[in-house]
């Protein structure tokens, strides 16, 4: 589960933990906890230390890090490859990120206790420049800089790269990263186009996924505003069966009964965790009707995926 919010504050992340459990997903297989961004302080400490934002989270991210493991969770926390982190706010906020800090954050977050890491992909450039969608850079080394890092460390972290789908991940990051996205943002807020858009945009790289390394197509948008019921089946089938990670983004302080119907469906589920670990692949397209989609599975039968137009 992530909490993905830029303004979510320490009891929300205690209760949204909590709320994960007492769902019984955790039962299911949905085993990490995850901070988004807006949790990060805006200077570093005196000797070069990662901060958090204190205000929003007084008692400490190692302390949350504790209560979410005591729940029997694992913790993620995140942070950004470049100079500052994504916010929602225009690139204003001026939050931490960990271009050139990689071996001193790396060490901080694993320190804390921190089980996977989101990295983002904000600010890459320069200082100044927000969102480069065309970077004259190379973005791979600063997402194996960060690797490398996290491997010294001798702790296992699972290492989400989320660079957009820009310079073609899916094509290096399986030597890097543990997924990686292949598009834009899925939301805020979700819709059947972005839903659409992506689907068109893992085509070409089905191929590349596998055990240890799998294309991710963002957070679900099970349970919130902007996609009917049968839409949020579709997006839930589609994304497990492409093995994307199942990273749930909605409040689940009351989920209604469809929510909890879908994203605890186990034979979905198991779908994506099939230990084969292959992608359902782009058939066919009958124009303006539906898409066939297929892959194999571990015990040697296929899984058939069509793809309705609406």
């Amino acid at each position: 589960m992530s909490l993905h919010s830029c303004d979510t504050d320490e009891a929300q992340y205690r209760q949204a933990a909590q709320n994960l459990v007492d769902s019984g997903l955790t039962t299911l297989g949905y085993e990490y906890f995850s901070l988004d961004c807006g949790w990060q302080g805006t200077t570093r400490n005196s000797t070069g230390g990662f901060t958090w934002n204190t205000t929003r989270i007084p008692s400490g991210v190692p302390a949350l890090a504790s209560f979410v493991h005591d729940l029997g969770l694992k913790f993620g926390v995140y942070s950004d490859a470049g100079y500052f982190s994504c916010d929602f706010v225009g690139g204003t906020a001026g939050w931490l990120g960990s271009l050139g800090n990689e071996t001193l954050d790396a060490e901080t977050f694993t320190s804390w206790g921190a089980d996977l890491l989101k990295y983002d992909n904000c600010f890459a450039v320069s200082p100044m420049d927000f969102v480069d969608n065309d970077p004259p850079i190379s973005l791979e080394p600063h997402y194996v800089a960060m690797r490398n890092a996290l491997e010294a460390t001798g702790r296992p972290v699972l290492f989400s790269i989320c660079e957009w789908g820009l310079q073609d991940p899916a094509r290096w990051a399986s030597d890097v990263g543990n997924s990686w996205r292949i598009s834009n943002d899925i939301g805020p807020p979700p819709s059947w186009d972005n839903l659409f858009r992506i689907i068109n945009e893992v085509v070409p790289v089905t191929g590349f996924a596998g055990p240890g390394g799998f294309n991710d197509l963002d957070l679900l948008e099970v349970g919130n505003d902007g996609l009917t019921v049968e839409e949020q089946k579709t997006h839930f089938a589609f994304w497990a069966a492409v093995k994307s990670p199942l990273m749930i983004s909605t409040d689940l302080t009351s989920p209604t009964d469809d929510t909890l119907d879908i994203l605890s469906n186990q034979r979905i589920i198991a779908l994506n965790q099939d230990t084969l670990g292959a992608s359902i692949a782009f058939k066919r397209r009958y124009t303006n009707d539906h898409d066939v989609w297929a892959g194999p599975l571990a015990d040697g039968s296929t899984v058939v995926r069509t793809c309705q137009f609406l």
